[in-house]
């Protein structure tokens, strides 16, 4: 008599607990981060622009005339004590400059010899200054002016006041958009990928039935789910992070200038972001799902 033919595992590759098709969810993962990740990029190019921006924009010092050295020298040491003043490699951004430097550099840059017709020098000796980032708002600025105006060596302050505050407000605006925007696609990331994983999961709804009738605990038969998201939200991530760093090499390439606003410690700490939020909305939305089906009757899987 021949003999029969073994029968089949009940759980085969296709029907392994926590072996739901991944692949949409890998896809809506890495894209949905993507799109983050891109705003996030966004933010992290503005804020080194404006930082740029701000740290070459200047505060013109002009002097009083026939001022002894003496004098000057005096202010010099206070403007270099000072804690609004900025500095880069262990010197002060403070530069002096001659009535007659003035006039060298306005000669140059109208093409006119204006003393030949005024008979002399009107400009006036000055010091150029920049400060740090955190005073380039208008109450502070207003506050170094006055303090310098009040000083006998000063004749006026001047700064680019319409600029700073042209800044400030765009600062603003762009800042307000893009958490607009984040918030927005971070609402539309997490129903998306919920989704998606709860559509997988539908493929096992009486398997996992299944195990609970046969005596497997909530947290045995969540297990292999979880793992398995966890795993997704890594490889959703980890696809992002390389969809990223292929358009700055792209953008890089097609405007070499923006390699000036690169922070690769940013960036580098925006990929390890990413892949944690990939992680953990896989892992919840994995838990929510599973722990749904655990709850429904026999009559409500169908």
């Amino acid at each position: 008599m021949a003999r029969s033919k073994p029968d089949r595992p009940l759980a085969t590759s296709s029907k392994r607990i926590g072996s739901y098709p991944g692949l949409t969810v890998v896809l809506s993962v890495s894209i949905a981060l993507f799109l983050i990740g891109l705003f996030a990029l966004f933010t992290v190019y503005a804020e080194k622009l404006v930082s740029l921006v701000q740290a070459n924009l200047e505060v013109q010092v002009f002097l009083e005339k026939d001022l002894t050295d003496s004098a000057r020298k005096a202010l010099e040491a206070k403007l270099t004590a000072a804690p609004y003043l900025a500095w880069q490699d262990a010197a002060p951004r403070l530069r002096y400059v001659s009535k007659e430097e003035a006039m060298q550099q306005e000669m140059a840059a109208s093409g006119e010899d204006f003393v030949r017709y005024i008979g002399d020098n009107p400009l006036r000796d000055s010091y150029i200054i920049n400060l740090k980032n955190e005073f380039y708002q208008r109450d502070a600025l207003a506050k170094i002016r006055t303090e310098l105006s009040a000083q006998p060596q000063v004749y006026e302050v001047m700064y680019a006041e319409s600029m700073i505050e042209q800044i400030r407000e765009n600062i603003f605006r762009a800042e307000t958009l893009i958490v607009t925007v984040a918030v927005i696609l971070l609402v539309l990331v997490v129903v998306l990928i919920r989704n998606a994983i709860k559509l997988a999961l539908f493929s096992q709804r009486f398997l996992i039935r299944s195990m609970q009738l046969v005596g497997a605990s909530g947290g045995f038969i969540k297990r292999p789910f979880l793992l398995r998201a966890g795993l997704q939200g890594i490889m959703g991530g980890g696809l992002a992070c390389l969809a990223l760093w292929a358009t700055l090499v792209y953008v890089n390439m097609r405007v070499p200038e923006l390699a000036i606003l690169q922070n690769h410690l940013a960036i580098g700490v925006l990929c390890i972001i990413l892949l944690a939020i990939g992680v953990t909305i896989c892992v919840v939305s994995a838990f929510t799902a599973v722990s749904r089906y655990l709850r429904l009757s026999l009559d409500q899987l169908n």
